[in-house]
């Protein structure tokens, strides 16, 4: 039996953490000490306060810690001998006369943050394992210099791993010598150091410092600032970001640091090198099958809760998530090391804040939409607060905990202007890392930027498996005891004055300030008034708890009885603040679960309490998955379009309403705007013969249908605003679940564009698989030939994964072109999903639409497609070479005759046969004719594309074919995506890394823009032979990137450099990428586009073309003996990498 969805009774996961543990000392000896580089260069010579003066660090053991109030700072550049990046003597002198003097202010941060504690319901007196570094200056030592961090700490010791970092390692870095000179030096030496150290712990064995790291740490990020320089080191997956005024209104943002994960390939192969084991837990428990030859583990917002982790082989530990952190001896003996990944960046006038926060923020936010949060503010505290607020509710909404969260919110104001670029991002130099970090300061790899770059994905939207299994089960209990606690039980009346008063006393209580207005104004109303004496205890520790309370009035104290003793110490007094809003609170664990109170509190005066039920808050707050509703919104006729992700987003926004016997739900002729869904009871129907709305009585009408639970009514309402066609009433006690046309539009936008997106969709798909069997005809190839009746000629082009070839087609009149997938070369290079959307999209691009087709709903079938298809490509001919006849009508995408799916890969049959890709006619600069010619081409692919919703992201010189008459066709959309609504960003990193967009490198959402990028990049490299980057940096210079800083030839006229210059511009919104705009512009205002688009345009590629494919025909190639070697086996595309 299955029982993966029942909760794991806590006794259970306490014993299996303390046989991890007891196995993890087993398997450790206490004297390893691995740490083998360098020790860090400190003085000795510093007094104890130069040691401590101005480093803040602050250890947050409550439950929410804040900054209260934005905090500021000035950043001043100084001069001196000792400012200087050399010597021992470095900042020794402090502020002396000989030391480093205040040159002028460079920049002005304003700072707040905020740290809450985590809801762990097996654990509800477990401490906040998240500390903070916040320094804003560093004494007389460094009073030029800044430090921030954020320490997440995890395991048994979580807690003490992370104080004991934050000690250590502002210690470390305060004696570092090169701290101001070579800060990543210092920080990589700080890091390694305490990392040593905290390893040293558990030797002690007993005191107040005494810790066992051997399976807990803690992660660290931190950032430096000097001058208006930002340095960042990063272990562990805490994250940094900056967010950058683009222009017109947008704040993107970028990457300060790479989340060191096994999701990245670089970090995983390191770790399986050390020794490592990857897998999920569900892999670990045996639930799902583990394969240790895939290397493909998706993305963080594809895990469902159950990312890949780090495992000794056979072992049940350590199981870490993360792929570097402080301490964690046993998962260090499997690759999870201490050294940083450090970056370095000077801030700019147009940078306007970094946000430093631990993993709790990104679990469920993307970086992007934590800029657009913060941006809303001008308070970088009330920024901070609303950001942990948004992250505390959303844990709350999709898992039965939350993590601890903590985040840094620093506005950063530029005191001196200069001219920059887009982004001027420039990783530092980590010594001992170079896999991620080169000597020249650039990353030597895609992998820590391709990192960086998936962090603004959109992230995990789904409610874990205990969560759902969780909420269900506590449905049924709660069930179980309504006859004791009627969740419809009468209110207390209160007034007005009241009700405020309270809304005042909860305004800053963390549990409530993520409640929506109409959720706030039930728990209001629940709020019960209780007076109290002196002397009255209101909670015992130790008792189950079920309220949550307030304080209105009077003086609390708190008592804590120590484990083993009976004696009690008073720990807290709560102090009603009167007048003032945010009077303190406690109990509100009891709100999420009956579990037994953490400590007693008793009244010290006279007062009065306001106290809110558990059940009350939870009936309000937790929105339970329902199955059944999903079920029922599957059946919905008009809903039938929508996916998987898009009903649960839409069942995620059905709120639930009840109705007593005979009450109106829909009053015929009134405007209707909801869709409801019967969840309970039952409704009737009736139709009154009256015409005028005014005078319909909704219970007169004649009734014509009854619906029971399961059934739903209004759904009209989502598509029209139009008047109701009839009245509903219920039967009985009824409960409907309801969605308004707003919401739903919120959500997913217009329900009649998603219906005509995905007919659109369906069209073309039909078109396109009634489209091959005609192409075959026109071609002159039999369509049921199988893949023995192929034989190869010649070779095109070959590359690492795609081999074209022109074949001989047993039964057809001409040779064409055979595109062949190689099964193992495509496994190795991990591009397994190319072969598939190339073969999903090509013939969806490739189709010959004829827009009556498509609006003439009435010629939707298949045979009403063929015959359109048949009328339109009446003047096709037979394309190839030879003898074939000529091409009159041009073909931007290769058309599709026939897919073969063999032993070896995957094989499409390609109309025509190519002479070549672009680039083989690219060995030398074109003319400037040419490039236009070849542009103009680009220009009616892409209006192809994006008319069909395809966005390409296939543009370069390998993926573009020369046919026989000289004109450029696209053969390859394996990096293509079909795009639902072109209005919405997608985040794939895909493409020629030569030829990808700024938006794309920084990961800041990219649209069909990206495809008028890479014509700008194509268009510069036919004039010259080259790329405008070099391989150095390439990313870097790409996000720096500076249309003025072209290397033109001189003779390029003025319409060529505006082309370029139009097209290569960093921000999309300034980059010319409207269609009808590329046309008319002067570089190409003058080329007859109906011409091209009927293939009588003159190509100046004629010839070359032409000569190409006498050479390709006529060169010897080696013998092969068949296409595909192996039993040819009839599978569908989709399937088809399972069966390698």
């Amino acid at each position: 039996m299955d029982n993966r969805d029942e909760p794991i009774p806590v006794a259970k996961l306490k014993a299996a953490k303390s046989s991890a543990e007891d196995l993890a000392h087993s398997l450790i000896p206490e004297t390893l000490d691995k740490c083998t580089a360098p020790e860090p260069d400190v003085e000795d010579g510093l007094t104890q306060d130069e040691k401590f003066l101005a480093i803040s660090r602050l250890e947050v053991s409550g439950r929410t810690r804040s900054s209260k109030e934005a905090q500021t700072r000035e950043i001043y550049r100084f001069e001196g001998e000792n400012a200087a990046a050399s010597g021992e003597e470095e900042g020794a002198t402090g502020a002396s006369s000989n030391g480093p003097k205040p040159k002028s202010p460079v920049l002005t941060l304003r700072y707040g943050w905020v740290c809450q504690c985590g809801f762990y319901p097996e654990d509800l007196s477990k401490k906040n394992q998240d500390n903070l570094l916040v320094a804003p200056d560093l004494g007389p030592k460094y009073p030029d210099l800044s430090l921030f961090g954020v320490f997440d700490g995890h395991g048994r010791y979580g807690t003490e791993c992370s104080t004991y970092a934050v000690d250590k390692f502002s210690k470390c870095m305060l004696h570092h010598k090169q701290l101001r000179s070579a800060p990543e030096t210092a920080f990589e030496d700080s890091l390694i150091k305490v990392n040593k150290e905290m390893h040293k712990q558990k030797r002690k064995r007993k005191g107040p410092t005494f810790f066992d790291d051997t399976l807990a740490g803690t992660t660290c990020i931190s950032a430096l600032f000097v001058e208006d320089d930002v340095i960042v080191a990063n272990v562990g997956d805490s994250r940094a970001i900056l967010a950058s005024d683009m222009g017109g209104g947008r704040i993107m943002a970028q990457p300060l640091s790479a989340d060191q994960t096994p999701y990245r390939a670089d970090e995983r192969d390191r770790c399986r090198q050390a020794g490592a084991v990857v897998m999920t837990m569900d892999q670990l428990e045996g639930y799902k099958p583990y394969d240790p030859s895939v290397e493909e583990w998706g993305d963080e917002e594809d895990d469902g809760g159950d990312p890949p982790r780090l495992w000794l082989p056979n072992k049940g530990c350590p199981g870490v998530a993360f792929t570097r952190s402080l301490g964690d001896e046993m998962a260090e003996s499997i690759g999870c090391c201490p050294n940083p990944e450090v970056l370095r960046r000077k801030l700019t006038p147009h940078d306007r804040f970094i946000v430093i926060a631990s993993d709790g923020v990104f679990e469920f936010l993307s970086s992007q939409t934590v800029v657009d949060m913060v941006a809303k503010f001008d308070d970088p505290y009330e920024a901070a607060r609303a950001l942990v607020t948004e992250s505390y509710k959303l844990w709350l909404h999709y898992e039965v905990r939350t993590d601890d969260i903590t985040a840094i919110v620093i506005f950063t104001e530029h005191h001196e202007a200069a001219k920059v670029g887009l982004n001027n991002l420039t990783p530092g130099r980590s010594p001992e890392m170079g896999m991620t970090l080169s000597a020249t300061g650039s990353f030597r790899s895609y992998d820590a930027l391709l990192a960086m770059e998936k962090q603004n994905r959109p992230v995990r939207r789904e409610m874990s498996r205990t969560k759902r299994a969780l909420i269900e089960a506590s449905t049924v209990f709660e069930e179980e005891e309504e006859d004791d606690d009627d969740a419809e039980s009468e209110r207390p009346p209160k007034s007005a004055e009241e009700i405020e008063e309270i809304k005042m006393a909860i305004s800053t209580n963390f549990l409530f300030q993520h409640l929506n207005p109409m959720q706030l104004d039930e728990v209001l109303a629940a709020f019960e008034s209780k007076p109290v004496k002196a002397g009255e205890t209101i909670i015992s520790q130790g008792e189950h708890g079920d309220n949550f309370y307030v304080v209105g009035s009077g003086e609390y104290d708190c008592f804590l009885k120590q484990e083993g003793s009976e004696e009690q110490r008073k720990v807290h007094t709560y102090v009603s603040r009167a007048g003032s809003v945010g009077n303190p609170s406690f109990g509100e664990l009891a709100l999420m679960y009956s579990k037994p109170r953490a400590a007693s509190v008793v009244a010290k005066t006279d007062g009065q309490l306001w106290a809110l039920g558990r059940k009350t808050f939870r009936r309000v707050l937790i929105k339970r998955p329902n199955k059944e509703l999903i079920r029922v919104l599957r059946t919905v006729k008009i809903l039938e379009t929508l996916g998987k992700g898009q009903l649960q987003r839409l069942a995620d926004q059905v709120s639930e309403v009840s109705y007593n016997d005979g009450e109106t739900i829909i009053k015929q002729g009134d405007m209707g705007d909801t869709m409801y869904i019967v969840k309970e009871g039952g409704v009737r129907c009736l139709i009154s013969e009256e015409t005028d709305p005014a005078k319909i009585d909704p219970s007169k009408g004649k009734e014509v249908m009854r619906l029971e639970a399961g059934s739903y009514f209004g759904e009209r309402s989502l598509l029209n605003a139009e008047p109701r066609a009839a009245s509903v009433l219920s039967v009985g006690k009824t409960i409907c679940f309801y969605i308004s046309k707003n919401s739903f539009e919120q959500v997913l936008g217009p329900l009649g564009d998603i219906i005509a997106r995905h007919a659109r969709k369906r069209e073309l798909e039909s078109l396109a698989a009634a489209d091959m069997p005609i192409r075959c005809a026109a071609a002159g190839v039999p369509f049921d030939v199988p893949l023995e009746g192929v034989t190869p000629k010649a070779v095109i082009h070959t590359s690492d994964t795609i081999r074209y070839r022109v074949v001989n087609v047993r039964g057809a009149e001409s040779p064409c072109t055979l595109k062949s997938f190689d099964r193992k070369a495509v496994m190795a290079a991990k591009t397994e999903n190319m072969p598939l959307r190339d073969r999903a999209l090509l013939p969806i691009a490739a189709v010959e639409e004829l827009p009556s087709l498509i609006a003439d709903s009435s010629r939707r079938s298949h045979d009403g497609a063929s015959q359109g298809i048949s009328r339109g490509l009446s003047n096709l001919g037979r394309s190839g070479a030879g003898g074939s006849a000529s091409v009159n009508v041009y073909e931007p995408i290769f058309p599709i005759l026939k897919t073969f799916v063999g032993h070896d890969g995957l094989h499409v049959a390609l109309a025509g046969v190519a002479c070549g890709t672009l680039h083989d006619f690219m060995a030398e600069p074109l003319e400037e004719d040419v490039v236009r010619f070849v542009a103009a081409n680009i220009v009616v692919i892409l209006d192809r594309l994006h008319e069909r919703n395809i966005l390409a992201r296939s543009i370069n010189p390998q993926t573009l074919m020369l046919n026989s008459q000289g004109y450029v066709s696209l053969a390859d959309l394996g990096c293509g995506k079909y795009m639902e609504d072109t209005s919405i960003r997608t985040f794939t990193m895909c493409g020629d890394p030569g030829y990808v967009a700024p938006e794309q490198v920084l990961n800041a959402g990219h649209g069909l823009e990206v495809d008028f990028w890479a014509l700008g990049i194509l268009t510069y490299e036919m004039l010259t032979s080259k790329l405008p980057f070099n391989e150095t940096d390439l990313f870097s210079q790409i996000t720096n990137f500076d249309p003025n800083s072209l290397d033109l030839p001189k003779e390029l006229s003025k319409e060529a450099r505006d082309f370029l210059h139009d097209l290569l511009q960093p921000s999309p919104d300034r980059r010319l990428s409207n269609l009808e705009d590329t046309r008319q512009h002067p570089f190409l205002a003058k080329v007859d586009f109906d011409a091209i688009c009927t293939g009588t345009f003159p190509s100046p590629l004629h010839e070359a073309a032409q000569n190409a494919l006498q050479e390709i025909l006529t060169t010897p190639t080696p013998r092969e003996e068949a296409i595909d070697s192996g039993t040819l086996e009839k599978i569908p595309i989709s399937a088809w990498f399972k069966n390698f």
